[in-house]
């Protein structure tokens, strides 16, 4: 039924933001029954996202060329947009940094052409990524602090735990780390909070709740 590859659609996104190890499968599984486009250009940019949160370069390009061509086909500026951000992470981790600035500026205006605001913050946080790399740090803390808040306002708690865990890495500020730890723990993400704990030079401070 086309039921099912659906909810392994669903299941493979909440897997990828949680960093299993089955996101991959389970996602490749859906990919197999999807009967829509859409639904497709969707799991293929998940893959594509999983292949880069690895570093497979030559998989995530391959995924995001899937997904960018149907994306386009169904006329989703949203879904264009979203594939753009992931193509400009995928320059970046390259090297190409005005590429990657070039792709992400593209997925800016098809993002507000589109009203889709937490595309918005995806890339709030990469100006953020770029003006720490740039040394600009005051810049870089008040893009992280406002992505912060805004997925807090959509209710997205691990993104904003991730924003949040950038401005803590940068000040140090033991209330911020906490608030990232917080928003991880809310949602049973291990990685999260040992992500946070090692920020905090601290691995040992969440042993009690991993256990």
């Amino acid at each position: 039924s086309s039921f099912r590859p659906k909810a392994l659609l669903a299941l493979g996104r909440i897997a990828l933001w949680r960093q299993e190890r089955w996101a991959e499968a389970v996602l490749k599984e859906a990919l197999s029954g999807l009967e829509t486009d859409r639904d497709r250009a969707r799991c293929l940019l998940l893959l594509a996202q999983r292949a880069l949160l690895h570093e497979k370069t030559d998989a995530a390009r391959a995924y995001l060329d899937q997904a960018r061509t149907l994306a386009l086909e169904v006329d989703d500026i949203g879904l264009q947009a979203k594939c753009r951000i992931a193509e400009g992470d995928l320059f970046r981790m390259q090297g190409q940094l005005e590429n990657a600035q070039v792709a992400w500026q593209e997925a800016r205006e098809m993002a507000v052409a589109s009203g889709e605001e937490e595309v918005l913050l995806r890339l709030l946080i990469r100006r953020g990524d770029l003006n720490a790399l740039a040394g600009q740090l005051a810049e870089a803390q008040s893009d992280f602090a406002t992505a912060a808040r805004g997925y807090r306002e959509l209710q997205l708690p691990i993104r904003e735990g991730w924003a949040l865990l950038r401005l803590g890495r940068m000040g140090g500020d033991v209330e911020v780390l906490q608030a990232a730890r917080t928003c991880f723990m809310t949602c049973d993400l291990a990685a999260g909070v040992a992500a946070v704990d090692a920020v905090a030079r601290d691995p040992k401070h969440s042993l009690d709740w991993h256990l």
